[in-house]
């Protein structure tokens, strides 16, 4: 146990995503940039980020004034539309950043 690489194992940490309450940051927080592996969304794409969230709940069947818990369990979401698109890799972002409020690249 005392020999193990466990952190090397484990790999490097890229974000470190936190909770914040809003003290320092009055609870504003501005888009700057989505990256998302070699594709990086703007404040020019705001509109494709938007048809792309549109299109992963307008498959889902959650309507826009739903509860809160029905947009946090995506499980058929992601089986009706699929994990690796691009529309759910989006909402997926979107979804921890709004959960989170901060993501802080390490």
């Amino acid at each position: 146990v005392r020999t193990s690489t466990i952190p090397e194992e484990l790999g490097r940490i890229g974000y470190i995503l936190t909770d914040k309450t809003g003290t320092l940051t009055q609870n504003v927080m501005v888009f700057k940039r989505l990256k998302l592996g070699a594709v990086s969304y703007t404040i020019e794409n705001k509109t494709k980020i938007s048809n792309l969230l549109e299109e992963v709940y307008k498959k889902s069947g959650i309507a826009a004034n739903e509860s809160q818990e029905s947009l946090v369990t995506s499980t058929s979401t992601k089986r009706s539309i699929g994990k690796n698109t691009e529309a759910m890799k989006v909402t997926e972002a979107i979804k921890a950043l709004a959960l989170c409020h901060n993501v802080t690249p390490v």
